[in-house]
């Protein structure tokens, strides 16, 4: 490699690395704005919400929500098992 090559070589890595830095950053922009809005639906406030303990909370709602629908589900199915008994 000649030693007139770096100059080329490192603008085109500085080229790829902006470029690089940009989608970076736009994506940072998107994650802020979908956690944003995610916490306006939770009443939360974005600005004061701390990510890792917030989202902690809505896993934990979404775990206790799942319970909830699995355990609604079996007393249902056991209701209807009862009400079929009773018919035959």
């Amino acid at each position: 490699m000649a030693t007139s090559d770096v100059p080329d070589i490192l603008n085109e890595s500085m080229s790829l690395l902006s470029s690089d830095v940009d989608k970076l950053e736009l994506f940072q922009s998107e994650i802020s704005n979908v956690f944003s809005d995610v916490c306006k639906k939770f009443g939360e406030d974005a600005l004061k919400a701390k990510p890792d303990e917030f989202l902690e909370s809505v896993q934990l709602f979404l775990k206790n929500y799942m319970k909830a629908k699995r355990d609604h589900q079996k007393k249902m199915e056991k209701e209807n098992e009862l009400k079929r008994r009773q018919v035959n």
